[in-house]
């Protein structure tokens, strides 16, 4: 399900606000600022991604960010000090625990746009 939506905890609704450009899974994501971080995940079953995709909460439009340094899945991500830190995860389904490093990007330059 690629669909965006909204949860107003005032009203108890849930409000649709778009789609992801590309609808992937087991990715990372971080907020800072105003906008939500998509981090690599499987695009399919064993296709791992290193894109970033950009979603601006004030505006409800997406971006594309520069990708990450490795096509991971499943890891943990963290902004800290206008740092993003990634860790953990894999690079295919079949081996899960290949990733052991610890990746600290500075988020301003991830969050540069490459469209």
């Amino acid at each position: 399900n690629s669909s965006i939506e909204v949860y107003d905890t005032k009203t108890d609704t849930w409000e649709s606000i778009g789609n992801m450009p590309t609808c992937l899974f087991y990715g990372g994501i971080v907020v800072y600022g105003d906008e939500v971080i998509i981090l690599g995940g499987f695009r399919d079953t064993d296709t791992p991604e290193a894109r970033v995709d950009i979603f601006s909460l004030e505006t409800h439009t997406w971006r594309k960010g520069l990708p990450l340094p490795k096509k991971i899945v499943a890891m943990g991500a963290v902004e800290y000090n206008d740092q993003l830190y990634v860790s953990g995860g894999a690079d295919s389904s079949r081996n899960w625990l290949v990733n052991r490093n610890l990746y600290q990007i500075p988020i301003k330059t991830l969050l540069e746009n490459i469209d």
